[in-house]
Order: structure tokens, then sequence, then C-alpha cells
């Protein structure tokens, strides 16, 4: 059965409880494969207890998000905001105790700010990026040892880590920007079309012809010519070929 115009368009702010609760269980299991590697095969020295009870905190959260919203399939802005804020937190203080911005891995703090530039509104985005630029800069001056060779010392010079520190924040400003820019047009698109529109939309991306789509949602087949013709006028396309890989693009 093909699926709806909502879910091939979904709305903005509107994210799959799926999506963020298996974006989190790989951060969970990555997380903890990177911490045993570290401590157990390099012989690493960092606070393995410490460490690990942060990931485990962020499992718990996953158990309990998906008992408490177990009914739900998409969640609003607001919620899922307060989540990648906690991501952002828990990235950092995981971060900060492994070597702070010197950690290679560091750079995943910008994960949840592209989700955000993806998903929510500008007003949820911003402050979820300045949120990760502010832990990006106490992470870069706070922090524990960068685990290393006992027998060695990594030493950073201060302009290197500045370096980095000016890395991150670009990133988190032109890589989220152009997120949010690309996202955004995709939502101008779907705020574009009707409702009906967007069943037709739907329905060609699927491979329905005319006749098809018209038994389909019950209408006449001059109806279903008009809902594309709109389709094309508004999406400034020219073919039906295009609006299916369009909204196909959308959905995926």
């Amino acid at each position: 059965m093909p699926q709806s115009a909502a879910d091939t368009f979904p709305a903005q702010g509107a994210v799959r409880l799926k999506t963020l609760v298996g974006l989190r269980w790989f951060a969970v299991i990555g997380q903890a494969i990177t911490v045993f590697v570290v401590h157990y095969w390099f012989e690493f020295d960092l606070p393995l207890g410490t460490c690990l009870a942060v990931i485990a905190l962020s499992a718990w959260l996953n158990v309990a998000m998906s008992m408490h919203f177990s009914n739900v399939q998409r969640l609003p802005a607001r919620p899922v905001a307060w989540l990648l804020a906690y991501d952002i937190g828990q990235l950092a203080a995981l971060t900060a105790m492994t070597g702070g911005i010197e950690n290679p891995f560091a750079f995943l703090i910008l994960a949840p700010v592209l989700i955000a530039a993806i998903s929510l509104p500008l007003r949820y985005t911003l402050p979820l990026g300045l949120f990760a630029a502010a832990c990006s800069t106490v992470i870069a001056y706070y922090f524990w040892p960068l685990p290393w060779m006992s027998q060695q010392e990594l030493f950073l010079p201060p302009l290197y880590i500045f370096a980095i520190w000016v890395a991150n924040l670009v990133a988190i400003v032109f890589i989220g920007a152009y997120a949010w820019q690309v996202a955004e047009e995709g939502r101008l698109m779907a705020d574009a079309l009707t409702a009906t529109e967007l069943q037709v939309a739907n329905l060609v991306a699927h491979g329905l012809t005319n006749p098809q789509i018209a038994q389909q949602l019950l209408m006449s087949r001059a109806t279903v010519q008009t809902h594309v013709s709109h389709c094309l006028t508004k999406l400034a396309m020219a073919t039906r070929s295009e609006i299916a890989a369009e909204a196909t693009r959308r959905g995926d």
C-alpha cells in the first residue's frame, strides 16, 4: 500500500521516534566499543567506570523513551530538541573525560545539530547550535588528559588546539546552516502543495498512472490531471517523472 502524503512529506519538527531511538542505540554501541577497545586493546588509561556510566545513561534514556512514547510514531519539535540537547551534552561529557577537543571524535558534537537542522524549525536549531558551540568551547579548555601510551607523552601545541576549536565551530555553523537550507527547500515544497496534491505526488512517485490515481482517490481523471499540473507549476517542474523523483527523495 502506498504511503500517505504525511509520510512522504513529513511536517516540520515531526521526527520519527524509531529514527531517534535507532540513532542513539547506534551511538551507544559505538561509544561502548570505542571505550573498550581503547582501554583493553590499546591499554590506554582512561576513567572506564565513569565513561561507561555516561554511556549507560543514554541506553537507559532510550529504553525509557521507547516505553513512555510506545504509542507515538512521531515526536513534536520541543521534545526532539530536548533529546538532541541531551545528546550534545552527553557527547561533550564523554569527550571531556577522554581528552576534550584533542579527542579525534570531538567533532561528533556536530551530529545532533545536523539532525536538528534537517528536522526542526530554526527557533530550535539555533539554540542547539549555540549549545554545541558552547560545549566545544568548554571541552577545549576543561578536560581530562587524552588517553595515550604511558611511556610516551602526547603534547599538542596550544595553537593547534585553538585551530581544532575554530574548525569545530566553523563546522557547526556552516554544515548546520547548509543542512537547514536544504531541508527548508523541501519543507517549502511540501507547504506549497495542498493535501490532495501531496497525495497525487505520492502516488505518482509509486508509478501509478492518472487512471489508477483516479481510481485510488475516487476522483475523475480530469481532476487528477489538474492536480498533476498544479504540482508541476508550484514545484517549477516540467514532467511527472520529476515529481516522482522529488517525492521519492523526500520520502527516503
